[in-house]
């Protein structure tokens, strides 16, 4: 269960105000004041609300082990590289493929309906597109 000092412990790591906090867990600001400074327990509904905005955004809640519950914030993952982009973006392209390949073994036709379809599913050119389009939003 969460606890007014990891609350305010929290949202210092995060730092993020009183009013941040209400608006991503959509729990009014006055109960999060008179919850931080001890003057009333929120419902458990309300409590998880707050420990899951917190968590969505990075902390991890540290339970009681005889030193005290505690927070840290959760590790940011490191930037891939390109070239590291570029090979999971093979890697997806021949799972397509295979993927690919097995339903057309399901469908009726000639091999060469059969490529063609398979050409359609697997088209670089328009993942590409697409992939770009995306970026770019």
């Amino acid at each position: 269960m969460l606890s007014s000092p990891q609350c305010r412990a929290a949202r210092a790591l995060l730092d993020w105000s009183r009013e941040q906090l209400a608006e991503a867990s959509k729990v009014s600001l006055r109960t999060i004041v008179d919850f931080e400074r001890g003057a009333r327990q929120p419902r458990e509904i309300t409590l998880d609300a707050l420990h899951s905005a917190m968590e969505k955004a990075g902390v991890i809640f540290v339970p009681e082990n005889g030193e005290g519950a505690g927070v840290r914030l959760r590790k940011a993952r490191p930037a891939t590289s390109q070239a590291e982009q570029i090979a999971n973006a093979d890697d997806a392209r021949s799972q397509a493929a295979d993927a690919a390949d097995s339903m057309m073994t399901e469908l009726s036709g000639s091999a060469g309906e059969k490529a063609g379809r398979r050409g359609a599913l697997t088209d670089e050119p328009a993942m590409v597109g697409k992939a770009k389009a995306k970026k770019r939003s």
